[in-house]
């Protein structure tokens, strides 16, 4: 049984995918699985993965959403500890390797996250900050720390943080399970985006810690963020930004909290009004929808102690 099972999501996304499976082939950590969920991809992605060797691979039909494909691939899984990949993510040769170790070292750490620095489209790497981990708001809000700044130092301590972000996370398994809601590790009903907040809460609550290691690299080619234009982000992402962070603090935040986050959602909705206005009908739809969902699944999201 490998120590790390390492878990990629993909979807129409061929040349990310194969320079993030090119930088595990150079890693100096070898003690990993790697299992691959794709989301029905059209783009040569099924053909490129079946040409792979010692590698576990998921087919589905259509596009099931991240935390679905992310369940999936758990279950596929046997190991200590579980990567959760982004496919437009790259590692530096000795990431995965400072990551388990640090968690080998550290008992009470649930969930770590390396220093993730952004790419351009085309791959190329920059000094700036992608994520320092997740941090919490007073408001209910979660954002990634240190998104857009540029990268000088500000950040070179390892530090306990909030939570880790589902773009390059390690995770313990064990925990995992004892976590999960029914037979899900990731509410599958955020589709994607937010799903590793909803998490984050789930592992502080279990009492563990999550930590951001610094001398850790990674580099993420995002899509989405307060960095990135509207007029960059697809329509269904910016739905799901704003709906699926509405639905967090539903399902997650004491209500003493609830006041201090609904004058944050009324701001948030100023600016769609004023910015992305084309957005505001389906996401109150998509509101709707899951809003009374997220509220009943409160007992259990606020009681995973067991």
């Amino acid at each position: 049984m490998a120590t790390v099972s390492i878990h990629i999501v993909s979807y129409n996304a061929l040349l990310l995918l194969q320079r993030c499976i090119t930088s595990l082939r150079q890693h100096t950590y070898t003690d990993y699985s790697l299992v691959v969920i794709d989301n029905g991809s059209t783009d040569g992605t099924k053909e490129y993965l079946e040409s792979l060797t010692n590698v576990t691979c998921v087919f589905n039909e259509e596009n099931k959403g991240f935390a679905y494909a992310h369940n999936q691939g758990i279950k596929e899984s046997t190991s200590r500890y579980v990567l959760i990949l982004n496919q437009d993510v790259v590692l530096a040769p000795l990431c995965l390797e400072k990551l388990v170790t640090f968690m080998e070292s550290h008992s009470h750490c649930n969930a770590v996250q390396p220093r993730l620095l952004q790419s351009d489209i085309h791959g190329e790497r920059t000094e700036y900050i992608d994520s320092v981990g997740l941090t919490h708001h007073v408001w209910g809000q979660v954002t990634e720390r240190g998104q857009g700044e540029h990268d000088w130092g500000q950040y070179y301590a390892t530090s306990k943080v909030f939570g880790v972000t589902g773009a390059c996370a390690l995770y313990r398994r064990d925990v995992l399970e004892q976590i999960k809601i029914g037979s899900e590790y990731f509410d599958s009903d955020f589709f994607m985006y937010k799903e590793d907040v909803d998490l984050a809460y789930r592992l502080r609550r279990k009492g563990g810690e999550a930590w951001y290691v610094s001398d850790a690299i990674a580099y993420h080619g995002r899509t989405v963020g307060k960095q990135i234009p509207l007029s960059k982000r697809s329509l269904q992402s910016r739905i799901l930004s704003f709906s699926n962070s509405v639905c967090v603090v539903i399902k997650n935040e004491r209500m003493y909290v609830w006041p201090l986050a609904s004058m944050y959602v009324c701001v948030y909705v100023l600016r769609i009004i004023i910015k992305d206005f084309s957005i505001l009908r389906p996401s109150f739809m998509r509101l709707w929808l899951y809003a009374h969902k997220m509220y009943m699944k409160r007992y259990e999201a606020l009681n995973t102690t067991r």
